[in-house]
Parts: C-alpha cells; structure tokens; sequence
C-alpha cells in the first residue's frame, strides 16, 4: 500500500516536470516571438527616423549624443562616428556653445520644451541656419534622464527672407529717391507705406503718417476732391488723373495721380498704389508756353495778313509798271532811251521774280498745288530750259553746257521744271566765270538730273541751311545776291512733294553740284498724249484775234489805264472799267459780247473779280473765257481763286506772258483761229498751275 503512494507520487512528480518543460518551451516561444516583433519594429522605427529629412538626435543627461539620424549627419556635413559620443555643441563656437548650454539648463519637467533658430558655421565654411525643438526626458524624481531634438534645414527659408529684406531696402531707398507722393493704402483706406517724401510734404514722420486713413491726413475739404478718384481704384480700376487738389500743408497744386488697385488671386480688392507728382511748376510752365504761343501765331498771322497786303499793293502799281513799259517799248526811240527801257524790263521782271517766290511759298502752305505725275521724256523738259536759261549765262560770260537724254521718265513736268528751273538759275546767279553743266545719270531705277557749276561751292556749316526759307548763301561774306532766299525752299518742297529725291555735294572753291533723283520709266512704248513736259507754246495772236473786244477789271486806276493802253497797242478793243456794274453798264452800252474778260480777283469792298465774270457770262453766254489775275499771297485767298475755275495769273506778269495768255483764251473760245503746231494740238494749261 505505501509502495503505491509513492509510485503514485513519482508519477505526479514526473507529470509534473514534463508539464513544466513544456511550460518553459512554449514561454520561451512568446519571448523569441515578442523579441522578433519588437526587433522588427525597432528595424521600421530606425529606417522611419532614416528617412526623416528632419534632423533627429538622442542625448543623455550630461548632453552627449546617442542616435543621430543621416539627416544630422548631412547637415553638419559629419559622419555618424565623428557626431556619436560627443556632447552637443561640440562643433560650434565657444560662444554659440555657452549659449546654447544655458539655454539646456533651463529645461524643467515645467518646461520640457526648447525651441530656437540658428546659425551654424560648419567646419567646411558653409553657413547654415536651422530651426531646432529640443524636449527633456526626466525621471520620476524630475531628473533629467535624455534630451530628444528635432531640428529642420531653414537655411533657404533664411536667404529668401534676407533676399526680402534687401529687395524691401532696396525698394525703400528708390521710393525715398522719388520726387514724388509714393505709398501703399489699404482698402479701408489706411496707409501701409509711405516713401520719405511723404514727410517733407506732410512735415511729419513716417511713424505717424503709417496707419492713418487718407481723410485723417489729408483733411475733410481735401479728401472731397480726391475721393472720386479713390473710389474709382478701390472699385479695382487702374487711375490716371490730373487736377488742381487744394492741399492745407502745401496750398493749391496740380497734381498728376496713378492709382492701381492691388487685386488677390480671388479677384478682392486689397488695396492701392498710388503716386502723387506735383506738377504746379510744368503746368505754370505749360500754361506760359501756351500763351507764348497763341502770341506768337496770332502775330505771324499777323504778319501774314501784312505780307498778304503788302504783297498785294506792291503787285498793282507793279502791274502797271510793266504794262506801261511794254507800251513804252513798243513806240520809237533813240538808241539811248531804248537801253534804258531795257534795263527797266529787267529791272521789273527781276521784281515779279522776287514776288512770284513769295507766292509760290504760300501756294504750297496752302496745299493748292497737286502733282499730276505722268510719263515723258525727259530731253523735252531739259533742252527748253537749256534755251531759256543760256541768254541768263551768256550775259554773264558762262558757258552753259547741255547733256541731253532720251530717257522716259515719271514725274509732274509742270513742277519738275520749277525744280530745275530753280537751279539752274541759282547756279547760274552764284557762278561769276567758268560754266554750268546740265545733264543727267542712270542710278539702277532713278535718273539723277545734275546741275554742275564753277561757282565759290557752299561750306560744309552751311549744307543743311541752304534750303530753309529766307536763307541767302554767302550773306555773312557780303555778296548776296537779288533774292529773298526762297528759290532753294521751293525746289526742296516740291522734291518732297513729288517724292523725289535731292542730292548737294560742293567744295569750297571749286564748285557745286546739285542731283535731283527722278524715277525711270521703263515702258518700252511711251503713250502718245497731248500732254507735253513743255510749257504751253506761247500762242500767237492771230489775225482773227485782231479788234476783238476785251474787258479789263481792276479797282486800281493806274492798273486800269495801263491796261487800257496795253490791249490797243496789241489791236484789241478795251473795255476797261472798276467794277462788275461799271463793266456790265459798259458792256450794255454798246450791245457787243466779249471775247475775253480779265479781272483783279480782289475788288473794292469785299467783291471778286469771278463774281464779276460770271455775272458777265449770264448775260452775254457761259463761253466767254476769263482770266482771274491776283496779288494775294494769302494761302485762303489763294485757294478761293484757284476754286473758282476760273485760269489765276499771279500779279505781276509781264506782259509777254499776259499776251500769251489772252491770245490762248481767245483762242480756246474761237477753234477755227487756233494756230497749228507740231501734232495740231495744244493743251489749255489747268488752273493755277504754271501760272
């Protein structure tokens, strides 16, 4: 029985055993697996804190590091061995370093958590700026047991905002460099920034200037007259504006705003720029310049209704001149009274030259004379002028040499001639001996017709003088010549008129050169027209013209009388009277219609010699030709006659050229008495042009 017991008890003991054995195997089973979980997630844990971009870093109490992450070791540019170990603050400065330590010293389990930003010199040179978050690990007694940081790289962060700070500098100082109101307001109205000239203006600080709304400082009454313009800004329109603003520091100035609204991403108004400029002194200025100049065009109207005037009265007597004479020359004399005769001629036709500038000048402000571009050749243009032109040479001893050209050409041969005309006889007038070239040369697509002379050339100073009005070459040396000095600034009107081109190259000395480029025709077939780049051949009287009838208008009793003259020397019958109801009651008088009336377009007490004519036509027919001739060089008056369609001739015309006139006009009324010439045809010239 006791055998039993214990037997019994063997076996309880040995189940015992096993039963703890496999205890043991299966507590040992859950530790190996707890200490695998807890390795795999100490193994995610350090690869989390790896891949941190933050710095991250353990230390013990007295500060020296236990973990540092790569992120530390990068940003120290250290390895991990150099950083593990040594306290923190082992690689700044002593004095960076004392103040970081006492700044450790004052965590507490109050205040367990540091934060600071940086600057760090590394051993390599290279500034870095970090912002660091330091936190305490204390024990149940309050003892500091570790000290946990996270830190992040803000160095870029740092220059941004040092790039800030020096672009706000910067922008400061070229504000306060501004002689202006500059500065920003926001849209409750309130100043954010003002530039420096805010004080000399407002005669206070900045500081007390920032923060007060615009009413506060520029006052009630001021603030009404620019509110408008704020309300027109803060509505998100951009605001230009110049007024009189009644300012109480600095009084009444005119000021020119911009105001543009500062408008967020979600289209809200935020604020405004604005800039002030005070403009008192520029508009003062303006408001001077303004009036100096309604002084000076109200006195060159002035002056040109003189000159209108003048040049109007000079031409009458002028007229009457050069008829007398013509008469005068007609009659016997001796030798020596002829001689004088002659030099009066030339002595009035150097005048009607001298007045014929004068209105060609004003003929081109009037815009009144219209190119009528249209082909020819160009020998027709230059052999005439060559002919006319070699008497003026001859008299002076010059030989004038002419190059001639079969060249076709574009051009209005009525001003190409004024042009060239021009020139000739301002070379000719400037040259004492030797000659003057006329011809011309093929550049490409252009032909430049030159004239050539010998004279004393033009000094360089003086080139781009010898077109201006008024202009005379050769005054300072005391040999200027007949002339106002208009020739040159009609040939460089009408060049720009017609589009071409004028080239001048001269040696002092030796001569000068002038070039007048012309565009080249290059049909092969020049049209056939009765068109010519000649002047109208003058027409012969015929003997058909011989005791037609005449009236003659003029208001000048001289002008009259040698009108009356002149017309019964040449064989016509004269009516001559001072007005249109003289005319008509003359004309009634002896029941018989005129061939031919010329009138003075300008009449006593405002009436127009086309008024005149006309009212002669109604009663004796509509094809009773007229001729208008004035003296006006006023640009309206001019383009009144040349609008009445009538043919204008200036005053004074000699009367060769008055006699060519009549005998076209008569001729143009009567076919059947028209002479034959060349092709049969002949073109009556238009009105106003090459008169």
């Amino acid at each position: 029985m006791q055998h039993q017991y214990v037997d019994l008890i063997l076996v309880l003991m040995t189940l015992a055993a096993i039963g703890g054995l496999i205890w043991y195997a299966y507590c040992n089973q859950v530790l190996e697996a707890k200490r695998r979980g807890y390795e795999k997630g100490q193994a995610r844990f350090q690869a989390m804190v790896e891949d941190q971009t933050d710095l991250i870093s353990r230390a013990d109490a007295e500060g020296k590091r236990l973990y540092v992450n790569e992120a530390y070791c990068r940003f120290f540019n250290r390895t991990r061995s150099e950083l593990i170990g040594e306290k923190i603050g082992s690689f700044i400065s002593e004095e960076d370093r004392k103040w970081f330590y006492h700044l450790i010293d004052g965590l507490s389990p109050n205040n367990p958590v540091l934060e600071i930003e940086h600057q760090v010199i590394r051993h390599d040179g290279a500034k870095r700026w970090y912002h660091w978050a330091s936190t305490g690990i204390f024990d149940s007694d309050g003892k500091l047991s570790e000290i946990h940081g996270v830190g992040r790289d803000i160095t870029e962060r740092k220059r941004a905002e040092e790039a800030l700070k020096e672009s706000e500098k910067r922008l400061r100082m070229f504000s306060d460099a501004m002689p202006a109101l500059f500065s920003y307001i926001d849209k409750d109205q309130r100043y954010r920034f003002c530039n420096l000239y805010y004080e000399k203006h407002y005669r206070r600080k900045r500081e007390q200037i920032i923060g007060l709304t615009v009413e506060e400082l520029l006052g009630p009454d001021t603030y009404k007259q620019v509110k408008p313009v704020i309300g027109r800004v803060l509505s998100g329109e951009t605001v230009f504006y110049e007024q009189w603003v009644d300012y109480r520091e600095a009084g009444n100035i005119f000021v020119r705003g911009s105001l543009i609204p500062d408008i967020s991403s979600s289209g809200e108004v935020q604020g405004y720029f604005a800039m002030i400029q005070d403009m008192t002194a520029r508009k003062h200025t303006e408001d001077a310049l303004a009036k100096a100049k309604e002084k000076a065009e109200a006195t060159s109207a002035s002056k040109s209704r003189f000159l209108a005037a003048a040049s109007h009265d000079l031409r009458q007597p002028m007229q009457a001149l050069a008829m007398f004479v013509d008469v005068l020359a007609g009659r016997r004399h001796d030798k020596g009274s002829r001689e004088i005769i002659e030099k009066i001629q030339a002595s009035s036709r150097s005048l009607e030259g001298l007045l014929n500038s004068l209105l060609d000048i004003s003929k081109l402000e009037a815009d009144l004379v219209v190119p009528a571009r249209r082909r020819f050749t160009v020998s027709e243009l230059m052999s005439r002028l060559a002919e006319e032109i070699k008497p003026l040479a001859d008299r002076k001893g010059l030989d004038l040499v002419y190059v001639p050209s079969s060249l076709q050409i574009m051009s209005d041969p009525g001003l190409l001639d004024r042009i060239l005309r021009n020139l000739l006889t301002n070379a000719v007038a400037h040259t004492e001996s030797g000659r003057i070239l006329f011809g011309c040369r093929r550049r490409g697509g252009e032909l430049r017709i030159e004239i050539w002379d010998t004279g004393p050339g033009i000094p360089d100073d003086q080139k781009e003088h010898i077109f201006e009005e008024f202009y005379q070459g050769g005054a300072e040396r005391g040999d200027q010549r007949d002339g106002l000095g208009l020739g040159l600034a009609i040939v460089d009107r009408l060049v720009k008129l017609l589009e071409h081109r004028i080239e001048v190259s001269s040696r002092v000395g030796r001569g000068s050169v002038f070039g007048v480029r012309v565009p080249i025709d290059e049909a092969e077939e020049t049209e056939k027209t009765e068109e010519t780049a000649m002047a109208p051949v003058p027409a012969q009287l015929s003997d058909d013209a011989s005791g037609a009838l005449i009236v003659g208008i003029d208001d000048d009793p001289t002008v009259r009388d040698a009108l009356s003259l002149l017309l019964e020397s040449w064989g016509f019958e004269a009516v001559i009277a001072a007005s249109e109801q003289e005319a008509v009651n003359r004309l009634s008088a002896g029941n018989k219609p005129p061939d031919l009336v010329i009138a003075d377009y300008r009449l006593h007490q405002g009436n127009k010699g086309s008024h005149a004519i006309n009212a002669i036509r109604r009663r004796w027919g509509n094809r009773i030709p007229g001729l208008l001739l004035t003296g006006d060089t006023d640009p309206q008056g001019l383009k009144e006659a040349t609008e009445s369609g009538f043919q204008v001739v200036k005053k004074p015309i000699m009367p060769e050229k008055l006699k060519a006139r009549v005998a076209e006009q008569i001729q143009s009324s009567h076919p059947a008495s028209k002479p034959q010439s060349g092709n049969g045809k002949h073109r009556r010239p238009r009105a106003g042009a090459g008169t």
